[in-house]
């Protein structure tokens, strides 16, 4: 089953690919952020049960962009919305691990005390990894004769 940790990751090695010499922060906002950088933040995550047989989860997942100049940045956030935009939507699979990928479908942008914020959801269907403990029949050996 994926974790939350390997799905942060696939974001990360997106954004390197793309904008190598910007740093990927991992910590709290409030702390005090390094620019120009991103960070990558997952909010209100749904998991459900589906029939007792797999896992389906929904996955909002935030990019903030915290740009070079704290003021005066409007070029800088319009060029990475453009750039965010061709990341996620032009190559729209997200490779999670060697067996899952998730496909985003759409995007959404917004400009927060002049920080970009990239939003989009990743749904994910997993079936889950239990051992069949039910026992099962052996070979029956029967009478034919009534």
């Amino acid at each position: 089953m994926v974790n939350y940790k390997d799905i942060d990751k696939a974001v990360a090695l997106r954004l390197k690919t793309r904008f190598p010499s910007i740093d990927i922060v991992s910590k709290d906002i409030e702390e005090g952020i390094s620019r120009p950088s991103f960070f990558i933040d997952f909010r209100m995550i749904n998991a459900e049960d589906f029939m007792h047989e797999s896992l389906e989860r929904s996955i909002p997942i935030t990019v903030y962009f915290f740009p070079k100049e704290k003021e005066k940045n409007k070029i800088e956030l319009l060029e990475k919305e453009n750039d965010l935009q061709i990341l996620f939507l032009e190559d729209n699979i997200l490779v999670i691990d060697e067996f899952t990928k998730a496909e985003i479908e759409a995007i959404e942008f917004e400009k927060v005390d002049k920080v970009l914020q990239c939003r989009f959801d990743i749904n994910l269907f997993e079936s889950y990894e239990r051992e069949d403990t039910e026992l099962v029949m052996e070979d029956l050996e029967f009478n034919e004769r009534i």
